[in-house]
C-alpha cells in the first residue's frame, strides 16, 4: 500500500520557503561583502592621499594642499556613509539569518510530522499484513 501524506504540499512549501530564505541570506551576505570592500577601498584611498599630503607638504602649492584636504574631507564623509551602509547590511544579514533559522525549524517540524505519519502508516501496513497471514494460517489449520 502506497503512502500519501495529506499535508505534502505544506511540506513542499516549507522546503521552498527555506530555500528562498537561504537565497535571500546569500544575497545579503554578498551585499555586506561588497559594502565592506567599498569601505576598505575608501579608507585605503584616504590613507594614500594623507601620505601624499604629509610627504609633499613643503613642495606643493597652497591651492593644491587645500584641494587635497577637501578631497580628504570628502573621503572621510564617504567613509562615514559607507560605515552606516555596512552596519545596515550587517543588520540585514542578521535579520535574514534569524528568518532562515525560523524557516529551518518550521520545515523540520513538518518533516518530522511527515516522518511520524509514515511510521504510523508502516505500522498499520505491518499489522494488516500480519492479520492476513494469521487468517491464511488459521484457514489452513481449519482444513486439516
Amino acid at each position: 500500500m502506497r503512502f500519501t501524506y495529506p499535508f505534502q504540499k505544506i511540506v513542499d512549501l516549507k522546503l521552498n520557503e527555506k530555500k528562498l530564505a537561504e537565497s535571500v541570506l546569500s544575497q545579503a551576505v554578498g551585499v555586506l561583502a561588497s559594502k565592506e570592500q567599498q569601505l576598505s577601498s575608501v579608507q585605503a584611498e584616504k590613507l594614500r592621499v594623507q601620505e601624499q599630503l604629509a610627504v609633499g607638504a613643503g613642495t606643493v602649492s597652497v591651492s593644491e594642499l587645500t584641494m587635497k584636504q577637501q578631497y580628504v574631507n570628502f573621503l572621510e564623509e564617504r567613509i562615514r556613509t559607507t560605515q552606516t551602509e555596512v552596519r545596515s547590511a550587517e543588520h540585514q544579514v542578521e535579520t535574514r539569518r534569524v528568518e532562515l533559522s525560523e524557516k529551518t525549524i518550521d520545515q523540520k517540524v513538518w518533516m518530522k510530522a511527515r516522518e511520524r505519519a509514515f511510521l504510523s502508516h508502516q505500522h498499520e501496513v505491518g499489522k494488516r499484513t500480519q492479520n492476513e497471514l494469521d487468517d491464511i494460517v488459521s484457514a489452513r489449520w481449519q482444513r486439516v
